[in-house]
């Protein structure tokens, strides 16, 4: 009976070389997507998050007969429509704001009850009653 020599034990170095370079190939296709997966989840909680703000907006106007003239009004303590306002998922903060009518990019759209004399914080289009809303963004 033959003894194997210590050569043909074990993997050689092109082998795991290979067996390398295969895995930083698929890591190279998985990574991307595992990014991708994440960063929809963020959008649709973002999503959510301004579908809360504007149902407590609209409680609060069935509740007072006025618009908040700002969101943290939603949260005092003798009626409140949130405990704490929702926090953006990307940013980490609390802290939305309203668009100007002249400047819609990349806003969340929603609408509410609109009435003569609603604040202007929350400028509606009055033809349409719709608000855009967006997580403020984030300044270095």
């Amino acid at each position: 009976m033959k003894k194997k020599s210590a050569m043909t034990k074990g993997f050689t170095l092109i082998e795991l070389m290979v067996a390398l370079v295969i895995l930083t190939i698929l890591m190279g296709f998985a990574i991307p997507e595992v990014v991708n997966q994440i960063n929809l989840a963020k959008f649709e909680t973002q999503k959510s998050n301004v579908k809360e703000i504007k149902k407590a907006i609209d409680d609060y106007f069935k509740d007072r007969g006025r618009y908040p003239k700002r969101l943290k009004d939603l949260t005092d303590t003798t009626h409140p429509y949130f405990s704490e306002i929702p926090v953006d998922p990307v940013s980490g903060a609390a802290d939305w704001e309203v668009a100007e009518k002249h400047n819609k990019n990349l806003w969340y759209r929603t609408s509410t009850t609109n009435y003569p004399g609603a604040p202007a914080l929350w400028n509606p289009e009055p033809e349409s009653s719709v608000y855009y809303v967006r997580p403020r963004p984030v300044s270095n």
